[in-house]
């Protein structure tokens, strides 16, 4: 029966909808993740990009008849996802007025409908601005790491994820495929098609939803971190997007050149340095998600906060660190009523289980939880040590395996 109940807790906030005090209708939100770059998902996500980018680049390149068809799925499943999801939020009110959401207005928004008609109908006349905007698009919100503000992560937060995860990889993948090339001559087309997204973007601002305080391209009010730039925020957007452009054009010929001088077309090395660097990369990731977790405040939902006053309120009603089930359960049943959480023992230790919501939380003894905290403490501190170790191993490999490869290339080269 409870376990019914929590299946059908856990299908309604996950596609689920719930009213805001203005009447519109948001996915749920319990406000207890960490935001950008404290939560460790977020930090593991763009690992997972980087990783995916390398991957599918070089599956495309190899064999370019099967990329095209893994493109071309991937791009009508996030098309028709899209659409089927925005028709849904426009029927239950998600944004004021009605049927707002079918008009795309944000960048990215815009660009998760037209990167995969682009590739869908391969639209060549706009595939480099398409392509270019869609990477800038994508590396400014995956940078950003606005979807962890929630613990528990809703079927939109993820399709949000996997959107702007495809913005910037498909990208990539066309490049492995030579269907898009980052040419200096035809990067006027990107600023063009930036000119006239940006018209549009005022056009919704200042008349379509001019009543309903409607921001989008970030025109009507700063979105950058603690107010930079004040009332000039927008020359900082100037100044970002030709710093992303520059790059996005810059970093691959940079890449090409000290590849051709280090690894020198050598197919062996180039797999093998591309091993080295994605183990980095997830080993970087695993370091930064270890610091994040060990230095920063912990949140509590209500549920837990339940939980702790019941075991501080035994601790000193009974003046003792040893309890049990049944007195953490009567604890709870005064703090929270009867029948509304169920305490019990499972093989991983003692459990509370909250039967309006189903969450399930575990429990230790306090002497066993301090003990726990220190353990996992010392074990994070070495667990970071063992990393950073294997890093550095991992780079003097890279390291001596270049070099050898450059001195056998110089050998061949004067026996010629």
């Amino acid at each position: 029966m409870f376990s019914l109940r929590y299946v059908s807790i856990f299908i309604s906030k996950f596609f689920g909808f719930y009213e805001m005090p203005n009447g519109e209708m948001w996915e749920y939100d319990d406000k207890l993740g960490y935001g950008n770059f404290i939560d460790e998902r977020h930090i593991l996500w763009i690992a997972i990009i980087m990783v995916l980018s390398i991957f599918l680049y070089q599956f495309c390149e190899k064999d370019k008849q099967k990329g095209k068809k893994i493109i071309k799925i991937l791009m009508i499943i996030m098309l028709i996802v899209r659409i089927i999801l925005q028709i849904v939020k426009t029927i239950v009110g998600y944004s004021l007025p009605h049927g707002r959401d079918l008009i795309p207005g944000q960048m990215c928004t815009i660009l998760i409908y037209l990167l995969p008609l682009t590739v869908i109908f391969n639209w060549k006349k706009i595939n480099t601005p398409v392509c270019v905007l869609s990477m800038m698009g994508g590396f400014m919100t995956f940078l950003m790491g606005d979807y962890f503000t929630s613990r528990f992560l809703s079927f939109y937060t993820l399709e949000g994820i996997w959107a702007h995860t495809m913005l910037w990889v498909i990208p990539i993948a066309m490049i492995g495929l030579g269907e898009f090339k980052l040419e200096w001559k035809k990067i006027w087309q990107v600023i063009v098609m930036m000119l006239i997204m940006l018209a549009w973007a005022m056009f919704l601002n200042k008349i379509v939803f001019k009543k309903y305080n409607s921001n989008y391209f970030y025109l009507e009010n700063n979105m950058l971190p603690g107010n930079m730039g004040g009332k000039y925020f927008f020359l900082l957007y100037v100044i970002i997007f030709f710093v992303l452009l520059l790059s996005i054009y810059g970093i691959p010929k940079l890449y090409k050149k000290i590849s051709k001088t280090l690894i020198k077309e050598n197919e062996k090395l180039k797999k093998q340095i591309t091993i080295i660097i994605v183990i980095g990369i997830i080993i970087m990731s695993q370091i930064l998600m270890i610091y994040v977790k060990e230095h920063r405040e912990t949140k509590f939902s209500e549920e837990e906060k339940s939980i702790n006053l019941a075991i501080l309120t035994t601790m000193v009603s009974d003046f003792s660190i040893d309890y049990s089930e049944e007195q953490i359960q009567k604890r709870l049943d005064n703090i929270l009523g009867e029948n509304e959480a169920n305490v019990y023992k499972s093989l991983t230790g003692m459990k509370v289980k909250f039967l309006e919501t189903g969450n399930v939380y575990n429990i230790r003894n306090s002497k066993a939880n301090i003990k726990a905290v220190k353990i996992s403490q010392i074990i994070h501190k070495y667990l970071t040590y063992i990393l950073e170790s294997i890093l550095v191993i991992n780079l003097i490999i890279s390291t001596t395996i270049i070099y050898k490869n450059n001195r056998k290339a110089n050998e061949i080269n004067k026996k010629c």
